[in-house]
């Protein structure tokens, strides 16, 4: 099997790209921003600094994962990577793997380096803070939850790149991939306002839970309101269940993937 050189040849070539630099840079300033803008916000300094360095983060490393992951194709073709590494003795299915296994280790590092900035940011704004509130929300298991389903929304959104680059262009598997990604943050409380309301025909509502079902549920894994503002706990098996469903997900893609990819021409 050569999926791990492959693998370690995936994340270098990321790592190396500014891209990623950028995405650490970009985190750390606006931390900095985040306490000026809590400063000017009605209310609790720190939930709102939370609140705006949670939403922050989500949102640029999704960006990132699907400009990672078609970036990625992209340059193998252009530079003839991959024909390189169809001279040896590699399928298709390695590459493509070698591929998945080297982009999950980026986000897990690039996931872990946003952790310690973030939360180097929150204790330092909650100690700073002139409307200082105790906050203890780093030391409950919501906040190492939050990140947790955070990391899974992220393989999740890089597999649906993945499955997009299948079977197009690296250009249009990123549109595609921002618009599942868009749609899927809002599906559920979209859900919840057709089922909710008596003007809507039954067809439509039909058709409404039909694309909440197939669409990946990017909702799940953004938890911020619960984490910052504290009104609900959250138990393990749903952290546990929200997992199994990033998992299952990201299977069921890759492995269409891989069958897309075996047959694809170059």
């Amino acid at each position: 099997m050569k999926v791990l050189p492959i693998a370690k040849l995936t994340a270098k070539e990321v790592l190396k790209e500014k891209l990623f630099i950028g995405v650490v840079i970009v985190s750390a300033i606006f931390c900095v921003l985040s306490y000026y803008l809590s400063n000017i916000s009605a209310g609790n300094n720190v939930k709102i600094a939370m609140d705006f360095i949670l939403s922050f983060q989500f949102f640029i490393t999704a960006v990132f994962s699907v400009l990672m992951v078609s970036g990625s194709f992209h340059k193998d073709l252009n530079d003839k990577v991959i024909y390189l590494l169809y001279s040896k003795p590699i399928t298709k299915v390695e590459y493509l793997t070698g591929k998945v296994v080297g982009f999950f280790s980026v986000l897990a590092l690039l996931s872990f380096i946003l952790f310690l900035i973030n939360t180097s940011a929150i204790l330092v704004i909650n100690k700073i803070s002139t409307l200082y509130v105790p906050h203890v929300i780093l030391t409950e298991r919501t906040f190492i939850f939050s990140l947790l389903l955070a990391f899974m929304g992220l393989l999740l959104i890089s597999v649906v790149t993945l499955f997009s680059v299948s079977f197009s262009s690296s250009t249009l598997a990123m549109l595609v991939s921002f618009l599942v990604f868009i749609i899927g943050l809002e599906l559920s409380p979209v859900k919840e306002l057709v089922t909710a309301s008596k003007l809507i025909s039954e067809f439509n509502k039909m058709v409404v839970k039909s694309v909440y079902y197939v669409f990946p549920n990017f909702s799940l894994f953004d938890v911020k309101t619960i984490v910052v503002h504290h009104f609900l706990n959250f138990s393990p098996f749903f952290v546990l269940g929200v997992t199994a469903y990033s998992f299952i997900y990201s299977m069921f893609l890759i492995l269409i993937s891989l069958l897309v990819f075996e047959r694809k021409e170059l």
